[in-house]
Protein backbone atom coordinates (compact mmCIF):
# COMPACT_ATOMS: atom_id res chain seq x y z
CA UNK A 1 0.00 0.00 0.00
CA UNK A 2 1.52 3.31 -0.82
CA UNK A 3 2.22 5.75 1.61
CA UNK A 4 -0.33 9.02 1.40
CA UNK A 5 1.83 12.14 1.01
CA UNK A 6 1.44 14.87 3.04
CA UNK A 7 1.28 17.93 1.76
CA UNK A 8 3.87 20.88 2.92
CA UNK A 9 1.46 24.04 4.74
CA UNK A 10 3.50 26.85 5.87
CA UNK A 11 1.88 28.16 9.16
CA UNK A 12 3.95 31.40 9.09
CA UNK A 13 3.09 33.88 6.07
CA UNK A 14 5.46 33.49 3.28
CA UNK A 15 5.62 34.40 -0.43
CA UNK A 16 8.23 34.86 -2.83
CA UNK A 17 8.98 37.98 -4.23
CA UNK A 18 7.84 37.16 -7.72
CA UNK A 19 4.33 36.06 -6.35
CA UNK A 20 4.06 39.28 -4.26
CA UNK A 21 4.32 41.55 -7.73
CA UNK A 22 1.64 39.38 -9.36
CA UNK A 23 -0.44 40.07 -6.42
CA UNK A 24 -0.48 43.68 -6.36
CA UNK A 25 -1.61 43.81 -9.96
CA UNK A 26 -4.04 40.79 -9.72
CA UNK A 27 -7.94 40.57 -8.92
CA UNK A 28 -9.83 38.86 -6.44
CA UNK A 29 -9.94 35.75 -7.17
CA UNK A 30 -6.34 35.37 -8.51
CA UNK A 31 -5.23 37.14 -5.08
CA UNK A 32 -6.90 34.59 -3.40
CA UNK A 33 -5.22 31.47 -5.74
CA UNK A 34 -1.63 32.90 -4.65
CA UNK A 35 -2.59 33.12 -1.21
CA UNK A 36 -3.34 29.57 -1.59
CA UNK A 37 -0.57 28.35 -3.39
CA UNK A 38 2.33 29.96 -1.44
CA UNK A 39 0.30 28.54 2.14
CA UNK A 40 0.54 25.14 0.31
CA UNK A 41 3.18 24.99 -2.26
CA UNK A 42 3.36 22.39 -4.67
CA UNK A 43 5.34 19.42 -4.46
CA UNK A 44 8.67 20.10 -6.77
CA UNK A 45 7.85 23.66 -7.71
CA UNK A 46 10.58 25.33 -6.20
CA UNK A 47 12.66 23.65 -8.34
CA UNK A 48 10.94 24.20 -11.73
CA UNK A 49 13.72 26.13 -14.13
CA UNK A 50 16.29 25.23 -12.04
CA UNK A 51 19.08 24.09 -14.28
CA UNK A 52 17.82 26.79 -16.95
CA UNK A 53 18.18 29.46 -13.70
CA UNK A 54 21.90 28.48 -12.56
CA UNK A 55 23.16 28.14 -16.68
CA UNK A 56 21.69 31.68 -17.02
CA UNK A 57 23.85 32.88 -14.01
CA UNK A 58 26.89 31.00 -14.80
CA UNK A 59 26.36 33.20 -18.25
CA UNK A 60 26.01 36.13 -16.72
CA UNK A 61 28.63 35.69 -14.60
CA UNK A 62 31.30 34.50 -17.23
CA UNK A 63 30.66 37.99 -18.97
CA UNK A 64 28.39 36.60 -21.67
CA UNK A 65 31.08 36.41 -24.65
CA UNK A 66 30.77 32.66 -25.04
CA UNK A 67 27.14 30.71 -25.70
CA UNK A 68 28.32 27.20 -25.72
CA UNK A 69 28.11 26.45 -22.30
CA UNK A 70 24.27 27.17 -22.88
CA UNK A 71 23.93 24.79 -26.52
CA UNK A 72 25.66 21.97 -24.01
CA UNK A 73 23.01 22.61 -20.81
CA UNK A 74 20.46 22.44 -23.76
CA UNK A 75 21.77 19.75 -25.18
CA UNK A 76 21.59 17.69 -21.96
CA UNK A 77 17.96 18.67 -21.12
CA UNK A 78 16.72 17.36 -24.62
CA UNK A 79 18.79 13.82 -24.51
CA UNK A 80 16.00 12.79 -22.94
CA UNK A 81 17.51 10.67 -20.52
CA UNK A 82 15.87 12.63 -17.35
CA UNK A 83 13.59 9.91 -15.24
CA UNK A 84 10.19 11.21 -14.33
CA UNK A 85 7.49 12.94 -16.26
CA UNK A 86 8.10 15.62 -14.42
CA UNK A 87 11.43 15.84 -15.19
CA UNK A 88 10.90 15.78 -18.62
CA UNK A 89 8.08 18.82 -18.71
CA UNK A 90 10.35 20.83 -16.84
CA UNK A 91 13.12 20.02 -19.44
CA UNK A 92 11.36 21.28 -21.86
CA UNK A 93 10.55 24.37 -20.16
CA UNK A 94 13.99 25.01 -19.58
CA UNK A 95 15.30 24.39 -23.08
CA UNK A 96 12.33 26.53 -24.11
CA UNK A 97 13.43 29.43 -21.39
CA UNK A 98 17.13 29.40 -22.87
CA UNK A 99 15.96 29.83 -26.43
CA UNK A 100 14.44 33.04 -25.18
CA UNK A 101 17.59 34.44 -22.80
CA UNK A 102 19.94 33.46 -25.92
CA UNK A 103 17.70 35.94 -28.19
CA UNK A 104 17.37 39.06 -25.71
CA UNK A 105 20.97 39.20 -24.44
CA UNK A 106 21.12 42.80 -25.81
CA UNK A 107 19.56 43.79 -22.24
CA UNK A 108 23.00 44.32 -20.20
CA UNK A 109 22.91 47.68 -19.07
CA UNK A 110 25.60 45.71 -16.41
CA UNK A 111 28.25 45.52 -18.63
CA UNK A 112 30.83 48.13 -16.38
CA UNK A 113 29.81 46.63 -13.57
CA UNK A 114 31.42 43.60 -11.27
CA UNK A 115 28.72 40.59 -11.02
CA UNK A 116 28.58 37.92 -8.29
CA UNK A 117 26.48 35.15 -7.89
CA UNK A 118 23.40 36.71 -5.30
CA UNK A 119 23.65 34.31 -1.55
CA UNK A 120 22.33 30.85 -1.62
CA UNK A 121 20.21 30.90 1.12
CA UNK A 122 19.39 34.59 1.89
CA UNK A 123 16.99 35.26 4.45
CA UNK A 124 13.43 36.67 4.39
CA UNK A 125 12.33 40.23 4.42
CA UNK A 126 9.57 40.64 7.17
CA UNK A 127 7.24 43.17 5.20
CA UNK A 128 4.41 43.71 7.40
CA UNK A 129 4.17 40.36 8.92
CA UNK A 130 4.93 38.64 5.92
CA UNK A 131 8.24 36.71 4.94
CA UNK A 132 9.06 37.82 1.58
CA UNK A 133 11.82 35.56 -0.25
CA UNK A 134 13.83 38.13 -2.53
CA UNK A 135 16.47 36.12 -3.42
CA UNK A 136 18.77 37.98 -6.05
CA UNK A 137 20.27 35.79 -8.95
CA UNK A 138 23.19 37.93 -9.36
CA UNK A 139 24.45 41.10 -6.89
CA UNK A 140 26.13 44.14 -9.05
CA UNK A 141 28.79 46.47 -8.10
CA UNK A 142 30.35 49.52 -9.72
CA UNK A 143 30.71 53.21 -10.07
CA UNK A 144 28.13 55.79 -10.48
CA UNK A 145 28.39 58.66 -13.63
CA UNK A 146 30.28 60.44 -10.27
CA UNK A 147 32.37 57.87 -9.30
CA UNK A 148 30.53 56.57 -6.19
CA UNK A 149 30.20 53.35 -5.49
CA UNK A 150 26.76 51.65 -5.89
CA UNK A 151 25.36 48.51 -5.49
CA UNK A 152 22.29 46.63 -7.50
CA UNK A 153 20.74 43.62 -8.19
CA UNK A 154 19.39 41.31 -11.04
CA UNK A 155 16.67 39.14 -10.80
CA UNK A 156 15.34 36.29 -13.48
CA UNK A 157 11.50 35.91 -13.96
CA UNK A 158 10.83 32.83 -15.33
CA UNK A 159 7.25 31.87 -15.90
CA UNK A 160 5.96 30.96 -19.23
CA UNK A 161 2.29 31.36 -18.17
CA UNK A 162 2.97 34.24 -15.65
CA UNK A 163 4.64 37.51 -17.68
CA UNK A 164 5.38 41.23 -15.77
CA UNK A 165 3.32 43.56 -16.90
CA UNK A 166 5.43 47.25 -16.44
CA UNK A 167 3.27 47.74 -13.05
CA UNK A 168 4.03 44.51 -11.35
CA UNK A 169 8.19 44.67 -12.93
CA UNK A 170 8.02 47.35 -11.24
CA UNK A 171 7.02 46.68 -8.18
CA UNK A 172 9.49 43.84 -7.69
CA UNK A 173 12.31 46.11 -9.22
CA UNK A 174 11.28 48.66 -6.03
CA UNK A 175 11.30 45.95 -3.69
CA UNK A 176 14.79 44.33 -4.92
CA UNK A 177 15.87 48.17 -4.42
CA UNK A 178 14.68 48.40 -0.94
CA UNK A 179 16.46 45.03 -0.40
CA UNK A 180 19.92 46.17 -2.05
CA UNK A 181 19.92 49.25 0.12
CA UNK A 182 18.98 47.74 3.68
CA UNK A 183 20.65 44.78 3.18
CA UNK A 184 23.35 44.35 0.08
CA UNK A 185 24.88 47.86 0.77
CA UNK A 186 27.92 48.36 2.27
CA UNK A 187 29.41 51.15 3.88
CA UNK A 188 30.05 53.92 1.54
CA UNK A 189 27.74 52.29 -1.14
CA UNK A 190 24.20 53.28 -2.33
CA UNK A 191 21.94 51.21 -3.95
CA UNK A 192 21.22 52.55 -7.48
CA UNK A 193 17.48 52.39 -8.84
CA UNK A 194 18.22 51.72 -12.25
CA UNK A 195 20.96 48.99 -11.40
CA UNK A 196 17.86 46.98 -9.33
CA UNK A 197 16.32 45.23 -12.03
CA UNK A 198 14.09 41.73 -12.96
CA UNK A 199 14.41 40.40 -16.32
CA UNK A 200 11.19 38.97 -17.53
CA UNK A 201 12.60 36.01 -19.66
CA UNK A 202 9.97 34.77 -21.49
CA UNK A 203 8.63 38.21 -22.68
CA UNK A 204 12.50 39.49 -22.98
CA UNK A 205 11.98 43.00 -21.12
CA UNK A 206 13.95 43.90 -18.55
CA UNK A 207 12.29 45.90 -15.71
CA UNK A 208 14.42 48.90 -13.54
CA UNK A 209 13.46 50.38 -10.19
CA UNK A 210 12.06 53.71 -10.94
CA UNK A 211 13.93 56.48 -8.67
CA UNK A 212 10.75 56.98 -6.97
CA UNK A 213 9.77 53.78 -5.64
CA UNK A 214 8.79 54.96 -1.90
CA UNK A 215 4.86 54.77 -3.02
CA UNK A 216 5.61 51.35 -4.88
CA UNK A 217 6.96 49.83 -1.23
CA UNK A 218 3.83 51.30 -0.11
CA UNK A 219 1.24 48.87 -2.34
CA UNK A 220 3.35 46.03 -1.84
CA UNK A 221 3.76 46.57 2.38
CA UNK A 222 -0.78 47.29 2.11
CA UNK A 223 -0.65 44.04 -0.17
CA UNK A 224 1.58 41.73 2.94
CA UNK A 225 -1.04 43.19 5.24
CA UNK A 226 -3.94 41.66 2.99
CA UNK A 227 -2.12 38.39 2.30
CA UNK A 228 -1.46 38.30 6.83
CA UNK A 229 -5.16 38.94 6.83
CA UNK A 230 -5.95 36.46 3.71
CA UNK A 231 -3.47 33.83 5.33
CA UNK A 232 -5.10 31.87 8.54
CA UNK A 233 -8.09 30.66 6.11
CA UNK A 234 -6.88 30.01 3.10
Amino acid sequence: MRALRVQQVQTMPRIAMHKLGLYTTADARQRRAIVKNQKRPREFSSMRYFDAREAMIDHLLDGETDPSALFLVIEYLASGYLGSTWASQNAALCIEALSHFLKWQDYTPWRRMKLARGPESPPPVDLCGVWVDVGPDIILRGENRNGRPIVGALKLHLSKTQPLDAESGQNIAALLHHYASSTLARPGETASAGRCMVWDVFSGTLHSAPKANLTRLHVMEACCEEIAFRWPAA
